[in-house]
């Protein structure tokens, strides 16, 4: 099991936050719906805070835990394929646990 580290950039407009939302759209619905895509699991994302809606980023982090054999520096363009303009992936690390 990898420990795997994103920084994201995301306009925020459409969304309702960072946070998952029974009713609304967020920017961690899509990231999981994007991973989700990439490993085949709906895996729990954690981002380093929580947002209002329309808040931009430019450097906003999140981790998760992923079994997978997809080289490191090949994530962000995988992740990137599945996601909307408006959410992109900048870097993938594995990080220690």
């Amino acid at each position: 099991m990898r420990h795997l580290l994103l920084t994201l950039r995301y306009r925020g407009t459409n969304y309702h936050g960072f946070q998952v939302q029974q009713n609304a759209l967020s920017v961690a619905q899509v990231v999981q719906d994007a991973v989700e895509a990439v490993f085949g699991a709906r895996l729990d994302v954690k981002g380093c805070s929580r947002t209002d809606a329309g808040v931009h980023a430019l450097h906003y982090a999140l981790n998760f835990w992923a079994e997978t054999s997809i080289p490191v520096e090949k994530l962000p363009l995988a992740l990137n394929r599945h996601l909307p303009d408006t959410v992109r992936v900048n870097e993938a690390r594995q990080v220690p646990q």
